[in-house]
C-alpha cells in the first residue's frame, strides 16, 4: 500500500524520521516477499518502549495494514537494538531488518 506522507502525518499526528523508516522497512518486506497489506502477515517489532523511536511502529501499521485488533502485529521493548520481522503467514517466508545502532544516534544528534 503506497501512503503519502501527509496521510501518514495524519495518522501519526506528525512527521518524523522513524515514521518514515517504520514506512520504508514495511515496503521494502512486503515487497520482497510478495505480500499485500492486512492479512497473510505478521509484524514483530523489537524496540525501545518510548518515542521517538517506537513511532516506527506507526510506520509499520500505516503500510503493512497489521493491527493490534487483528493481532498481527506484536512489539516487544528492547532498549539494545531496534529490529523488524515481517513474515509471509501464507509460506512462512520471512524477513528480517536490524536498524545499524549508529542511525538513532545520528537522528538524535540531528534534534540537538
Amino acid at each position: 500500500m503506497k501512503l503519502s506522507l501527509e496521510e501518514a502525518e495524519k495518522f501519526h499526528g506528525h512527521l518524523g524520521p522513524y515514521l518514515v523508516i517504520g514506512m520504508r522497512i514495511g515496503e521494502y518486506a512486503m515487497e520482497q516477499l510478495g505480500i499485500t497489506p492486512y492479512f497473510d502477515l505478521k509484524v514483530e517489532v523489537e524496540c525501545p518502549p518510548k518515542p521517538p523511536v517506537r513511532c516506527l511502529v506507526d510506520g509499520l501499521q500505516l503500510v503493512t495494514g497489521a493491527t493490534y485488533g487483528k493481532a498481527n502485529i506484536l512489539v516487544k521493548e528492547q532498549n539494545k537494538h531496534v529490529r523488524v520481522k515481517i513474515t509471509n503467514t501464507k509460506n512462512n517466508r520471512e524477513i528480517q531488518i536490524e536498524l545499524h545502532p549508529d542511525i538513532p544516534i545520528k537522528i538524535e544528534r540531528w534534534y540537538q
